[in-house]
């Protein structure tokens, strides 16, 4: 309620009290998207214990800082990045409900089967997804009174470089499987929805980028497995005896 009628109180702070205002929102606002988006997938983040949830903080921080480094205007920075977080949930609640997964990071490769498919299911909405959309509505309505803004130019690129270089360097190391295991986080390709229940949605997401790539063998040859092909296509055709076929279709939003 108070949100709400935030945008009808226009009161002029003193240029410190902005100044400290906005920091709390740039602290205060990526714990409260977390908090938001985990709701939205019913998943409760209290039964982290607190190295699993200064990893998932970690990548919401770095969504806030992104914007914050992208524009100059604070309030601009912090709506914006609550707003995108929010409909990331609820694109990994709706693929949820479709095909009973959440979000992976191939699913990228299937988007545009995924946005054919998209038209012909219904959202089926229940409280935590309404009470997740309620808490990112009252932060958004909350940063738009952060106005602060640094106008020293010097400053500002100083400020934007030091946190691009903190965030870099930290997610070199956060992403990475090895380090991730050592936290005890690691994925379950059988069951991706209990793995990103136990680890985080986002933190699983970014863990499952490491399958994006397929390692070649090294003593791979594309000569020997063409002539290992055409070895097996000419000794099927001089088979008469009927086979079956076993389709996999990699379409996983068909």
């Amino acid at each position: 309620i108070i949100s709400s009628l935030t945008p009808t109180i226009n009161v002029n702070f003193p240029q410190k009290i902005e100044r400290i205002f906005t920091v709390i929102l740039l602290i205060a606002m990526p714990i409260i998207s977390f908090f938001s988006f985990e709701l939205m997938n019913e998943i409760n983040i209290f039964k982290y214990n607190n190295s699993l949830i200064m990893l998932n903080l970690f990548f919401f921080y770095s969504i806030y800082v992104m914007f914050f480094v992208l524009f100059k205007k604070s309030s601009l920075a912090l709506g914006l990045s609550a707003f995108i977080i929010e409909i990331a949930a609820i694109i990994n609640q709706a693929v949820i409900q479709f095909k009973g997964l959440p979000v992976l990071p191939w699913d990228i490769l299937s988007i545009e089967t995924a946005l054919s498919v998209s038209l012909n299911y219904r959202l089926h909405w229940n409280t935590s997804m309404i009470n997740s959309i309620l808490i990112t509505f009252c932060i958004i309505i909350l940063a738009s009174k952060a106005s602060y803004i640094i106008n020293d130019f010097k400053l500002r690129i100083i400020t934007k470089l030091a946190l691009i270089s903190i965030v870099s360097f930290l997610a070199f190391h956060v992403s990475d499987a090895a380090f991730l295991e050592k936290q005890g986080v690691t994925v379950d390709l059988w069951n991706q929805r209990e793995g990103y229940s136990n680890n985080g949605t986002l933190l699983s997401f970014v863990n499952n980028l490491n399958f994006m790539k397929v390692e070649k063998p090294s003593n791979y040859k594309r000569a020997t497995a063409e002539e290992m092909v055409s070895a097996k296509v000419l000794a099927s055709s001089t088979d008469s005896m009927a086979k079956n076929i076993i389709v996999i279709m990699n379409e996983s939003f068909a």
